[in-house]
């Protein structure tokens, strides 16, 4: 993918990042000496991080409790918590035997057809927080991490190591992913700074990777304030956005390895308000909206013009910081809900959101000497049903993003500025685009697109499901079944003119250990429709499966 696509892609993509807010990093180490001798003398830790377990959205989910330190705490101490993953995976023929799938992000696009792919990796991610006194708290999230990849035609990294993110091992070992501190305002309001997570309703948008089975999240740079008014709970920020996830490395070697930055005038203001049932075990309704506006001035050359002696400049010196106009703006409004009901067959939860996303592009540089203005609206919804009775849970997840009848097919289709004519066999460029790709942290199933797509895009999907749980959350055991079916949204992009992408049946088994973990094993299968065929050569795709077994261990 040529440079001037990815840093569109960087600005209509849902918000990721990865740069370290280094002066919170710098408080957070200079009051860990104080509270070591403080412990040494016996001293209680106030402030706890209860981990919620959520068989829908993964093994479990942060939930940060509010800090309220005993009398006897001491009035600065660090409390210590986090998880780790230990995770293997094996996918047999994930290029449904046509090689990578146009427009795919997958790590493992570009593998030879038929070819298999097995992957292994380890995080132990650590989330300190340092309370200082009842009116500041300081947080951090840290990632020890690293992967093994192995198969047939290996597409990602040099040697056996790779990064988690798609860049070296050695670079992503390591990993501050996020710092900051929050401030308690006279308890009229709460003032955050730093690098924080990004989240709202389920994901589909704003995404901060509570699932701990996903490998993407959401992060931005925030200056922002938070109150309580009336029953409802405002929020507005400031946000700079920094390297958002663009995960498309290619096969080839001269492609960047690592997710570049647009510059640093990405500024997004967001305000939100949320209302209704105080939790989402409470029955009752829950609501919330959310509008952001999101601008950008100029761009990096290297991102922004399609020439490679620039992409090997910038791998060979380092020296990215040329600038040229870009004019971009983002405006994103959200909205969720959340409805919960005890009834005499059981509970039902019934849980949505919607989002519509308009942009505009001034400066594409898609083809020179022409109007390179382009225009993008696309929506996107995701709903979840469930109904729990005694043991049993029925479910039903579905959703659809709008898609594009021209250009690129999947994750990638909004950054496609041009489209090849059928008539001049030339590229022309394209005013008006409407495809929206989901988060690619919000999981739906274990192929389709989590892999072959890379994340919902252009598409309908409708997963029902079916959960037995047997004992306690964390010495219980769970199997649950379910199918997925999808179709495209505009059948023109996809490789084979069609619209129905195929069905994937997938199973899970989920068992837990009380303090020693909980083990999740996860098959799925998945039979391509025609939209997959006339790829590579004009061959008709052929289905794929995948077997994934983790360990999770909450502390």
């Amino acid at each position: 993918m040529s440079p001037r696509k990815r840093a569109t892609a960087a600005l209509l993509s849902p918000p990721s990042s990865r740069r370290v807010a280094a002066w919170t990093v710098g408080l957070l180490l200079l009051c860990i000496a104080p509270n070591q001798a403080t412990a040494a003398s016996g001293s209680g830790v106030a402030g706890k991080i209860t981990p919620t377990k959520s068989a829908e959205a993964g093994p479990s989910v942060d939930a940060i409790a509010p800090a309220s330190p005993a009398a006897s705490a001491p009035f600065v101490h660090l409390q210590l918590a986090g998880w780790s993953r230990l995770r293997g995976q094996w996918l047999s023929n994930p290029g449904l035997g046509q090689g990578g799938m146009p427009g795919s992000v997958s790590r493992i696009a570009g593998s030879a057809p038929g070819g298999d792919v097995g992957l292994a990796d380890a995080r132990l991610r650590l989330n300190p927080t340092l309370f200082i006194g009842a009116l500041a708290e300081i947080h951090a999230q840290i990632d020890v991490s690293g992967g093994l990849l192995s198969g047939a035609t290996p597409a990602v990294g040099s040697g056996p190591l790779v990064g988690l993110m798609g860049g070296s091992a050695w670079s992503d070992l390591v990993l501050v992913r996020r710092a900051w501190g929050t401030f308690d305002l006279f308890g009229l309001a709460k003032l955050t700074i730093g690098r924080v997570g990004d989240h709202f309703g389920l994901g589909l948008w704003r995404n901060d990777g509570r699932d701990r089975l996903s490998d993407f999240q959401s992060d931005v740079d925030r200056v922002g304030l938070t109150a309580k008014l009336f029953g409802l709970k405002f929020g507005l920020s400031r946000d700079t956005m920094g390297t958002l996830p663009i995960t498309s490395k290619g096969p080839e070697d001269s492609a960047l390895r690592y997710g570049l930055q647009d510059s640093a005038d990405v500024i997004r203001y967001l305000a939100q308000v949320e209302g209704g049932a105080p939790s989402p075990t409470s029955d009752g309704l829950r609501w919330g909206v959310a509008v952001s506006y999101q601008d950008q001035s100029v761009a990096l050359r290297m991102e922004h013009e399609d020439n490679p002696d620039l992409d090997a400049a910038c791998l060979s010196t380092g020296n990215c910081s040329q600038l040229v106009p870009r004019d971009a703006l983002l405006i994103v409004p959200q909205g969720t809900v959340s409805w919960r009901t005890t009834t005499k067959a059981g509970v039902f939860h019934a849980e949505g959101e919607a989002l519509l996303r308009v942009a505009t592009v001034d400066n594409t540089d898609a083809l020179p000497s022409t109007d390179t203005s382009t225009t993008f609206v696309g929506g996107a919804i995701a709903t979840r049903l469930s109904l729990t009775t005694g043991t049993h849970r029925f479910g039903l997840r579905a959703g659809w993003a709008s898609g594009d009848d021209a250009g690129g097919f999947g994750v990638l289709d909004q950054a496609n500025l041009t489209v090849l004519d059928p008539n001049s066999k030339e590229l022309v460029h394209r005013s008006f685009v409407t495809g929206v790709a989901a988060h690619r942290g919000m999981l739906v199933d274990g192929l389709l697109f989590r892999e072959v797509i890379g994340a919902v895009a252009n598409a309908w999907y409708a997963r029902p499901s079916w959960r037995l749980s047997l004992g306690s959350t964390s010495l219980g055991r769970a199997l649950e079944i379910g199918c997925l079916i999808a179709g495209a949204s505009q059948s023109g992009a996809t490789p084979g003119k069609a619209s129905f992408l195929g069905i994937e049946p997938a199973g899970r088994v989920d068992w837990g250990f009380g303090t020693a973990g909980r083990g999740v094993l996860q098959f799925s299968y998945f039979a391509p429709g025609p939209a997959f065929d006339a790829g590579r050569d004009g061959a008709s795709a052929t289905a794929a499966w995948r077997l994934s077994a983790a360990w999770i261990v909450e502390f």
